[in-house]
């Protein structure tokens, strides 16, 4: 279990940057953790974006910055299935 970071510059020239900060464990993949498997997702990630050059890297968690959006967004979606939950409980009148 881990975090990984695929990133690539893009375009021509390669004038722009992805990255994309991923949980990954064995478990979730049904496979274990290999750099075949993550050569394939990083292929997944960026095979719509032209010119694609990067890499996928093992780091120790996301930077801070990044680490607070994926806090919020994940917190934004609880928010939203409570929502849901309620309606459905209660029938969509």
């Amino acid at each position: 279990m881990a975090w990984y970071r695929f990133w690539a510059d893009h375009g021509p020239g390669h004038q722009s940057h992805s990255e994309r900060y991923v949980w990954l464990t064995a478990k979730e993949q049904f496979q274990p953790i290999t750099k075949k498997l993550l050569e394939g997702l990083w292929e997944d990630e960026f095979q719509n974006r032209d010119f694609a050059v990067g890499d996928v890297e093992k780091v120790k968690a996301p930077p801070e910055k990044v680490r607070s959006f994926m806090l919020a967004t994940e917190r934004n979606k609880l928010e939203r299935c409570r929502r849901m939950i309620v309606l459905l409980e209660k029938g969509i009148k």
